[in-house]
């Protein structure tokens, strides 16, 4: 039975989230508040700052990923904008609400394709990896190039489904962890940057479309 944008968000209540300005552009992290039901407005705290200054800036719209816990296998993003904040909180007018399953559900057909990070204009610029983990704000990949946290990337994968779109997106390497299994393989989190409304769309329509079948809702 599918949540009210009510009980979804309330479910979520403390969860770490990240912020998202124009662009997919990371502004800030931060937990989740209070929801307000009748005002459509949730409280974020801010945590930690992200390029973005700690400043007010009335009706900018957002994006915000509300990340799963441990007892969740969903992952929420609300569509919103900026009404207010006190010292310690953001208050966001929720305008929209998306819920998808935790791409770690689909890890067999995920980790079956491969894409490449480039960093360059020529063929050695660019280093082949395997996917992880995808959803509509980055992902997590693994390949043997070793790159540097906040470097600037290009995120290219032919294709999620037989058939479909295939994506270059310009990203942000926001993570790297040494893999312990094989010592010659980082894993990396990007970030998108550049993400535009219709590509959003398909990417969208691309990892719904992997869970369902990951549900064996289709063949």
């Amino acid at each position: 039975m599918e949540l009210s944008l009510e009980e979804a968000i309330m479910e979520k209540y403390g969860a770490l989230c990240e912020v998202y300005q124009e662009k997919h552009k990371l502004w800030f992290l931060g937990i989740l508040g209070t929801y307000r039901p009748t005002q459509r407005q949730i409280e974020i705290q801010k945590v930690q700052d992200a390029a973005a200054p700690w400043d007010m800036v009335y009706n900018r719209e957002v994006k915000i990923q509300i990340l799963g816990t441990q007892s969740q296998n969903c992952v929420m993003v609300l569509y919103g904008s900026v009404v207010g904040r006190t010292k310690t909180h953001w208050m966001i007018q929720v305008t929209n609400l998306m819920q998808y399953r935790d791409s770690h559900s689909m890890d067999d057909q995920v980790k079956k394709l491969e894409g490449y990070l480039e960093w360059g204009y020529f063929p050695e610029d660019r280093s082949r990896f395997t996917l992880e983990h995808i959803y509509l704000t980055g992902s997590t990949v693994s390949c043997k190039a070793q790159r540097e946290v906040g470097e600037w990337v290009i995120f290219r994968l032919p294709q999620m489904r037989e058939g479909g779109p295939s994506y270059q997106i310009r990203s942000q390497i926001v993570r790297r962890i040494p893999w312990k299994e094989k010592p010659d393989v980082w894993e990396y989190g990007v970030s998108f940057f550049d993400l535009g409304e219709r590509e959003e769309d398909r990417l969208c329509q691309d990892i719904l479309l992997m869970q369902a079948r990951s549900m064996k809702r289709v063949e």
